[in-house]
């Protein structure tokens, strides 16, 4: 007293705020910090507890802040304090905050904000500036005017260092993300529980019972329940008539009880609402009554949309006046009927609500105050169903009365519903809030932002993520996320920003300031607040074109994702291939497909994700192409842009690595489901032409690959380009010579690979550990690649000493699939005619220079079986078969003469193809076949073929040994020798083996054919029977006739093959 130039109030009902004035603040505070020697401690904080509240300081039963003054000296006296004297004053203005909206009120109008800012911005601990930050959240959801906003902007925006964030800026965002979070109403009723605290309706000359009517309002209780006074029921609404007819809400504690009373002096009828209402919480309470004419009458409770309560009632039915009608008391008006709390909005309507109707209005929000006649009253995102049912015409001409607290002159509750709709009031509609209700008109973030200029101002703040912390080592660099999930959830609460986002392409500038900071501001964090907002974007209906703009600028921005790290990379393409990209496909109004565009990925592959440059990045790059394989296996498959990317990579792109994994994918789709319409569009974009080119790389696996792609491309393509590749482009003169300009040595893959081309077979599996097993119902589709395969082989093998074992090996498959094919498939036979000197390729198969003696000789014993065969089928067949005959004799010996044999061993050669093609029939060529590949098997080979091949031809199950030929055309098949069952014909059709042609290289001589048979001559020898071509057609009559007698289970077996040309072969002798 003697220190203050002015005096503490000392009569009992003076207060101190009302002397109290900053400078005598300052002045208090200075003394009492003076006074408390050695220093403050405890003691101090009970007496100013008990100034706050007027009296002894207790949660439970004095919550409400008395003397505002004590606030603005608490706040004078916590720089001083010590820390743990810091965090209890803090700790307790929270709490009292948080227990009473009007205590919030009351701190609100000491301008407390500023003062927030300015400890936020001295302390050091991590501890207390959160509380600052609390506190904070608590004033700026309740209400924020524009100049504390703007005094929090400038706070981030200034600091007392260059080039650095004020201290806790980073929890200061946060917080500011919960404010834009909050959900309450910016305009409610305050009940102050006081006695007679509620406000009065007027009367009412009918109460709406016919269907029913509705009472909807957002309500926050503050009173908690107290099991001491299990009497203390507040009322909620009355709407009675004098006798006390009507009906009633009130709680219990935390439930809800609802009483309809039907008759006068009897006990109404109650029903409890199974759900618990929290203190210091908003619910959305709708209580629906329905009159129902042909079965009971039902009461309807829904709690924040969704239905708690389902009851059987009946409704009173009176024209009495409802005179006696009230919120948030009863009539009585005593203390334990008062209610404490907050309402907003009241509605009630003369009709009965719809569940569909109730979540949308929940939808709408608690700030909603208006009469539902135009959409542009809500800042809500809503679907046009939702729209449809709140602002169609029948909820708005369905309002009875209603109330809110902007409508308000003084004690006068205007009464806000349409003025079209017939009034059921007595006289005046409005209502009467009595002492104790006031009406609070409060200002939300996002309001104030929008005063600002919205969601704009925020954007120069990511050009300072740069900036170094203050408190680097408590905060991290989690700025960027901090920053860039304020920005959404702005965007989020309201539509006005959304759209701004969206006007001045706000995320285009985000993301070319993300690309000038540091790599680390891009974090995991980050890709998963991207994704959430995005996913967001989807579910609402206005959502589309920020989200575009969200994937162009953000997602699909290499230039910015390059930089982060290679988790956060594949974390971002993992989730668009994985979660995302389902997302979008349930979503019918987005198609990431064109969004993206397979061109843009690809794209990105070749500038920032090559193997060669970035090897370390080969998880980003096999992400980005699932993500690719998605687009393209999506619907019809690729599309034409899509398909000239693809094409264009594989024509541009130089380096292997990068080739082969696009490749791939264009290999998978030609054999998808899809796979002809995409082989359809691989060829209107010319796509052979980079095939060809891939033919021409040094890599074995793009060189398969790209075989894989062509062979696939001619079966699938139509008769009419497939005529057009094989004459006019000469498709496979193309392959050969782009095969031999890459001189790679035809592998056991390669063959395999060419093999299928042949027969056009083709298969997506590369199979390089043994040749492919022969299906016997194969037919040579494509022969022009026998000569292909015949030159690839000899040019390419033969200037490589290690290949020459595998050299014959692989010429001897060859020889056996085709003779195996031609045995099996006249038009096999046909179709290597057709090829021009097929005689040739055979005669350079079976010539292996380096080759051992046992090599060549089983090559050239193979030739001359399957030269057998081919003219068999043309004495039988053709009409001019002889002229083969004639023109395979002549290539021989050109073929022995230009490799400079000598004369005997030419004379010899030609002698023995000569008697063996004149003398043998068509069975017994059949037979030296079969025998020569018995004996290429060995003894090994025939226990596999034993079980891979059956012994059960067409009912017989032995294979009988034929005898000898004599001239006696009248054997009898008795006389037959007895049955080797230890050696079937490897060419029996049945089930295919992988070992069916795998020759022994046992060593072994070729024996002599045991089933030559001797000429048809009275002179024992020569050709001397008959003259030109009769003894010829002696000796082709009486073989067959052996033939029959051998029952050759070759011939049998070809009653059930059918020809290419839909033309079915007969099974027949082979004889005139």
């Amino acid at each position: 007293k003697h220190e203050m130039s002015w005096s503490l109030p000392t009569s009992p009902g003076a207060t101190l705020s009302g002397r109290l004035n900053a400078d005598n603040i300052k002045q208090l505070s200075s003394l009492i910090l003076r006074s408390d020697r050695p220093g403050p401690n405890n003691a101090l904080i009970g007496p100013i507890l008990e100034l706050l509240v007027g009296g002894p300081y207790d949660l439970r039963q004095r919550v409400t802040i008395k003397e505002p003054a004590v606030v603005l000296l608490i706040f004078e006296l916590l720089p001083s304090l010590p820390e743990d004297l810091q965090l209890e004053l803090w700790s307790t203005l929270e709490v009292l905050l948080h227990r009473s909206l009007w205590n919030i009120h009351t701190c609100q109008s000491l301008q407390l904000v500023e003062k927030c800012l300015e400890h936020l911005k001295i302390t050091k601990s991590k501890k207390v500036a959160n509380h600052v930050a609390s506190m904070l959240e608590i004033l700026v959801g309740y209400s924020v005017s524009v100049k504390e906003l703007k005094a929090i902007m400038t706070y981030l925006y200034t600091s007392e260092q260059p080039m650095t964030w004020s201290s806790h800026s980073s929890t200061l965002i946060r917080t500011m993300i919960n404010m834009a979070m909050n959900k309450q109403p910016d305009v409610f009723f305050n009940f102050s529980g006081s006695l007679g605290a509620a406000i009065t309706l007027p009367p009412l000359s009918k109460w709406p019972t016919h269907p029913g009517f509705s009472f909807s309002t957002w309500i926050r209780m503050e009173k908690p329940f107290d099991s001491q006074r299990d009497y203390y029921k507040p009322v909620v609404y009355w709407f009675r008539t004098g006798k006390g007819l009507g009906f009633s809400a009130h709680l219990i504690g935390g439930t809800l009880v609802l009483e309809t009373t039907n008759k006068t002096h009897k006990k109404p009828q109650t029903h409890a609402v199974e759900f618990i209402f929290q203190s210091y919480q908003w619910y959305m309470l709708t209580v629906v009554y329905s009159r129902n004419h042909l079965r009971s009458s039902e009461v309807f409770c829904f709690v924040n949309g969704s239905q708690v309560l389902r009851a059987d009632v009946t409704l009173p039915n009176t024209d009495s006046v409802f005179d006696k009608c009230f919120l948030g008391t009863s009539p009585a008006a005593t203390p334990d009927s008062t209610f404490l709390g907050q309402m907003a909005a009241i509605y009630v309507f003369s009709d009965t609500l719809s569940p569909e109707r109730i979540k949308a209005l929940y939808k709408l929000g608690p700030c909603y105050k208006n009469h539902f006649s135009l959409k542009a009253e809500s800042d809500v995102v809503l679907t046009a169903q939702e729209k449809k049912l709140l602002f169609g015409g029948h909820l708005s001409s369905s309002v009875l009365f209603s109330y809110n607290a902007k409508a308000v002159d003084g004690q006068l509750c205007l009464d806000t519903s349409p003025l079209e709709n017939q009034s059921s009031f007595v006289h005046s509609p409005h209502a009467t809030a009595l002492e104790g209700v006031d009406s609070v008109v409060t200002t939300s973030f996002i309001s104030a932002l929008h005063s600002l200029g919205g969601a704009q101002v925020l954007l120069p703040l990511f050009s300072q993520l740069d900036y170094a912390h203050a408190n680097a080592k408590e905060y991290g660099d989690n700025m960027s996320t901090n920053l860039l999930s304020l920005l959404f959830e702005i965007a989020r609460s309201s539509t006005i920003h959304l759209q701004q986002l969206v006007q001045m392409k706000a995320l285009q500038l985000v993301s070319y300031l993300l690309e000038k900071v540091s790599p680390s501001c891009l974090s995991s964090e980050l890709v998963s607040c991207i994704f959430e907002f995005a996913r967001h974007l989807m579910e609402i209906p206005n959502g589309k074109e920020l989200l575009q703009q969200l994937m162009e600028h953000l997602v699909f921005c290499p230039g910015l994702w390059v930089k982060a790290n290679v988790k956060v990379q594949i974390q971002l393409y993992d989730s668009i291939a994985t979660e995302f990209f389902t997302s979008c496909l349930d979503n019918s109004g987005l198609s990431l497909r064109e969004l993206v565009g397979v061109a843009q990925l690809l794209y990105i592959l070749q500038e920032h994700y090559s193997v060669t440059t970035a090897s370390a990045l080969t998880g980003v790059r096999s992400s980005v192409l699932l993500i690719v394989e998605k687009f393209v296996s999506q619907g019809e498959g690729i599309k034409p842009d899509e398909m000239e990317a693809i094409l264009n990579y594989l024509c541009t792109v130089p380096e292997e690595e990068n080739v082969s994994e696009v490749l791939c994918l264009l290999l998978e789709c030609t054999f998808s489901d899809v796979g002809s319409a995409v082989v359809k569009m691989f060829e209107e974009q010319n796509g052979l032409n980079a095939a060809m080119k891939l033919l021409a790389f040094c890599s074995e696996e793009l060189t398969l690959k790209a075989l894989k792609l062509v062979g696939n491309t001619l079966h699938k393509s139509s008769t009419s380009h497939r005529q057009h590749l094989l004459e006019n482009v000469g498709i496979f003169a193309v392959v050969k010579e782009k095969l031999l300009s890459a001189g790679q040595p035809v592998s056991m893959a390669m063959f395999n690979s060419l093999f299928e081309i042949l027969v056009d077979c083709p298969s997506p599996v590369i199979t390089d550990s043994h040749y492919l097993p022969l299906d016997l119902s194969h037919v040579i589709v494509f022969p022009e690649m026998l000569a292909v395969m015949t030159e690839l082989i000899s040019l390419l093998h033969t200037s490589l000493s290690d290949w020459v074992e595998s050299d014959a090996m692989m010429r001897m498959q060859l020889l056996s699939y085709v003779a195996s094919l031609c045995v099996q498939h006249q038009a096999n036979c046909k179709a290597l005619l057709q090829l021009k000197e097929w005689q040739h390729w055979c005669l350079v198969l079976g010539d292996l220079p380096g080759a051992s003696e046992e090599d060549s000789s089983n090559l050239q014993e193979m030739v001359r079986r399957l030269f057998l065969v081919i003219l068999s089928y043309c004495f039988k067949e053709e009409s001019d078969g002889w002229r083969v005959w004639v023109e395979t004799v002549a290539m021989q010996h050109a073929y022995s003469v230009v490799k400079g044999m000598p004369d005997d061993q030419v004379q010899k050669a030609e002698s023995q193809f000569l008697d063996q093609s004149t003398s043998s029939g068509t069975n017994s060529a059949v037979d030296l076949l079969s025998e020569s590949q018995t004996s290429f098997l060995g003894e090994a080979g025939k226990d596999r073929e034993a079980v891979s091949n059956p012994e059960t031809t067409c009912g017989d199950t032995r294979t009988a040994e034929p005898k000898p030929c004599n001239n006696d055309t009248n054997n009898d098949s008795s006389d037959s020798a007895e049955p080797n069952r230890s050696s079937p014909s490897p060419l029996v059709a049945g089930p295919p083996s992988p070992l069916a042609f795998d020759f022994d290289r046992g060593g072994r001589k070729l024996p002599e054919s045991p089933l030559a048979v001797k000429r048809s001559c009275s002179g024992g020898g020569g050709s001397g029977s008959g003259s030109g071509s009769g003894g010829l057609q002696k000796q082709i009559s009486s073989d067959s006739k052996v033939s029959s007698e051998n029952n050759s289970p070759l011939l049998q077996v070809k009653s059930k093959t059918v020809d290419p040309l839909d033309r079915p072969i007969v099974s027949k002798t082979f004889s005139r």
